[in-house]
């Protein structure tokens, strides 16, 4: 008595595998059942059950190798954006590192500039430009760690290091 199962190549099984795992960028399944028999017919002339094809995908695992897949992608697309994150993260705390230097370097050059100018010359005190720009380096350097403060995607440490390091 002949079997009632038909006995497929390795090569359609395989094919039908990766078909039925293909996934599209959501993760969702790119085809269908009625799709994969089309395709495996037009490729292989050999007609599949869509549910000979369920009944593999159940006895073999595919929903979850394919959830497994998914899970893989999701980390990896986790894994992608918290390291834009953290590049961006440490250009913004490059960025107001730099901010705070220039500004601290202003406000000891004018600081620098306003003593001499006094003790060369204590009576004469004509240095509102100098006296200017010192307060407005202040002002920028207290408005700097106040919005460092305030947003937490500047990194501390890296502006620490980088204001250290110049």
């Amino acid at each position: 008595m002949p079997s009632k199962h038909k006995k497929y190549p390795p090569e359609i099984r395989n094919s039908v595998r990766e078909l039925y795992l293909e996934l599209d960028a959501q993760g969702n399944r790119l085809n269908t059942l009625a799709v994969i028999v089309t395709k495996v017919y037009d490729r292989y002339g050999i007609s599949v059950d869509p549910s000979t094809i369920r009944k593999w995908a159940i006895d073999e695992g595919w929903d979850m190798q394919q959830t497994k897949m998914v899970a893989v992608g999701i980390e990896k697309a986790f894994a992608a954006t918290r390291e834009t994150g953290e590049s961006l993260q440490k250009i913004k705390s490059n960025e107001i590192a730099d901010l705070f230097k220039t500004n601290l370097w202003m406000y000891k050059k004018t600081t620098t500039i306003l003593n001499e100018r006094l003790e060369t010359n204590p009576n004469q005190f004509d240095n509102k430009e100098l006296i200017i720009l010192q307060k407005y380096s202040i002002d920028n350097i207290i408005k700097l760690m106040e919005d460092y403060m305030k947003d937490k995607e500047y990194n501390q440490e890296v502006v620490i290091n980088v204001i250290d390091k110049r």
